[in-house]
């Protein structure tokens, strides 16, 4: 019977369904000097026997420095990362990696010869222990230095960025406006997969003063964009909404890290599942194949990158300090988790397209005919799992449960002889928790206080002025769009400044309305006779008729036609510029009297 140590026996479903009989055979070989035989079982458990090491650390010391010095130090590399590099490590210089190419892919084997069959080639720069192995050598291996990792020092002040202190207007303003906005879409799929573009973003940032990320500009992301394509996939509770906007960010965050659908959800999208969200939106920086359709019935309602999200905020939180995102990223790595957004086979409908990406000092080359890299070995922490983690942080930080930190982003990718960042999220340095996070997160009872906008807003009494004396937001930005500012607080409203944007009757009831709410209830009665006036101008030209004009030629005798004759008379008009105006109603008739007058009817 195999002395197997039951922390060791958890690993078996991994190798075993990884790992083929001739691997397994191999890897036996390699590990304890005889040959390996027997059936997949036998040999399963005879590996797994002999990296027990009778549970003993003694034994294992004792079996590892007897170890080849390459073997000792490919293997304390690679226990704590997915690849490591052969040409960082003196000792594993002497390693080679055989190299096979054809006319569209190039693929890598290890060298028989070095007895590393329990390594991966992914390149001919990188290799990595097999699936399942690495959770064993970290237990017996020593942890190296960064790990655990440490807070980071406080980030320079013009480099952070916080929604925090926008949660008393701008953000509440926010929240409405793309509430507005996404109601009135009738392809929201569409909204989440492509967001919303530069002309949209500019309304809305109108209407709420939403400030922009720093580097919002150098990677194509705003606060905007982030929330829209955000609430369709999470907003599931619209029929209950609460009214303060700290709560509703809460409920939020908690659908965010949901495992399940609540039974009275109601999401917005059809097809009820938040699982689309790392798919339409986190991986938009990837390319879709063609022919390879996903649905929701592929993916995770709750992917394991968003519990150690919700794992890594609780754990910051406690400290209120700054952690470095690579360094974080770096620490996930080192502990083997696998922080996926995606399933394994929708990874294989997704590509980058890139000719090379620079990986640690490293420029690998697109090994596909058509320059595409794919999200699998060591390009999918650094395709897709960084950039989902760092898409997190964003969508928190916009949400004001994080404050983040900035920098230049790193221009790793090569593709048509540009160097390009990864994703959009790569401008991410830092991240801190705030308090009204904490409070989100479930870590303190007490909401915090936000800033109540003091404010004095005055209609005049004689004129058509308003003053507003104080920190409203949202009353600034309504006088901004339908007055002329004459002073730090003072506006003149005029007929033109206050239809301003409108395209119809009801948009000018909607601000009067707006009016009455924000600035006086019940206001003078010139204002409310300068109000009916604006209605009554807005009907002015509310009927029409659409027209054709013709040219009408110097003929003295149908010009006399069309001045005598009532019918003709009646149905068209003169025009500028010698044309005739016929209404489009009365064409028909038209080219049939002057018609039966002699004259040819145009085509």
């Amino acid at each position: 019977m195999a002395e197997i140590a039951d922390w060791i026996a958890a690993q078996a479903p991994v190798l075993e369904r990884t790992l083929t009989v001739q691997e397994l055979k191999t890897i036996c070989t390699d590990l304890t000097g005889h040959p390996g035989k027997g059936t997949k079982q036998e040999l399963l458990e005879r590996l797994l026997e002999f990296l027990s090491f009778k549970d003993s650390q003694k034994v294992f010391n004792s079996w590892f420095k007897s170890s080849p010095t390459y073997f000792q130090a490919a293997l304390e590399q690679a226990a704590f990362r997915d690849y490591i590099a052969i040409h960082d490590i003196p000792e594993l210089r002497s390693i080679d990696v055989i190299t096979h190419r054809d006319a569209y892919r190039t693929s890598y084997e290890m060298n028989p010869k070095l007895s590393l069959g329990m390594f991966t080639p992914c390149t001919d720069a990188f290799i990595g222990l097999k699936p399942g192995l690495r959770a064993i050598f970290m237990h017996w291996l020593p942890k190296p230095e960064q790990f655990p990792l440490r807070p980071q020092e406080d980030q320079s002040p013009e480099s952070v960025w916080s929604n925090e202190h926008a949660l008393g207007e701008s953000i509440p303003l926010l929240f409405k406006a793309l509430d507005k906005y996404l109601q009135e879409q009738e392809d929201l799929e569409k909204v989440c997969r492509k967001g919303l573009n530069k002309s949209q973003i500019k309304s809305v940032r109108a209407v709420c003063a939403q400030r922009p990320f720093p580097q919002g500009q150098t990677i194509n992301l705003d606060p905007i964009n982030v929330l829209a394509r955000f609430l369709p996939f999470f907003d599931w509770d619209s029929a209950t909404r609460p009214q303060r906007i700290q709560d509703r960010i809460k409920q939020l965050v908690n659908n965010f890290f949901a495992t399940q659908l609540p039974e009275d959800a109601d999401p917005m999208l059809a097809y009820h599942h938040s699982g689309m969200y790392e798919y339409d939106v986190i991986t938009s920086h990837l390319s879709r194949m063609t022919g390879k359709p996903v649905y929701p019935s592929h993916l995770w309602f709750s992917p394991p990158s968003r519990h150690y999200t919700h794992e890594l905020l609780l754990t910051i939180a406690k400290e209120q300090k700054w952690h470095d995102i690579e360094q974080t990223l770096l620490g996930m790595e080192m502990q083997d988790l696998e922080i996926s957004c995606l399933p394994a086979d929708v990874l294989q409908t997704l590509r980058y397209k890139a000719t090379a990406i620079n990986i640690r000092n490293y420029t690998l080359s697109s090994p596909d005919y058509y320059h595409y890299l794919h999200p699998y070995q060591i390009f999918k922490r650094h395709l897709l799992d960084a950039p989902a983690m760092k898409a997190y942080c964003y969508l928190m930080a916009t949400l004001g449960v994080l404050e983040i930190a900035e920098t230049t982003p790193a221009r790793p990718v090569t593709h048509r002889d540009k160097m390009l960042p990864v994703s959009p999220y790569d401008a991410l340095k830092a991240i801190r928790v705030t308090d009204f996070g904490r409070w989100c997160l479930g870590l303190q009872d007490e909401r915090p206080e936000i800033a109540r906008p003091e404010f004095e807003a005055l209609a005049d009494r004689d004129l058509l002025l308003v003053t507003l004396k104080g920190t409203s937001l949202e009353r600034r930005l309504f006088l901004d769009d339908i007055g002329e500012k004459l002073g730090e607080d003072r506006y003149r409203i005029t007929p033109g400044s206050f239809i301003g944007k409108c395209t119809s009757t009801a948009d000018i009831r909607e601000r009067i309305d707006l009016f009455h709410h924000l600035i006086d209830q019940e206001p003078a009665p010139h204002w409310e006779s300068f109000f009916v006036n604006l209605l009554e101008r807005a009907r002015a030209f509310s009927d029409h008729e659409e027209c054709t004009l013709f040219s009408l030629p110097d003929d003295p005798d149908l010009r006399r036609l069309l001045s005598t004759d009532r019918k003709l008379s009646s149905m068209a008009f003169r025009a500028e510029k010698g044309h005739l105006a016929v209404p489009k109603s009365q064409i028909k008739k038209f080219l049939k009297l002057i018609q039966d007058a002699g004259y040819l009817p145009p085509l």
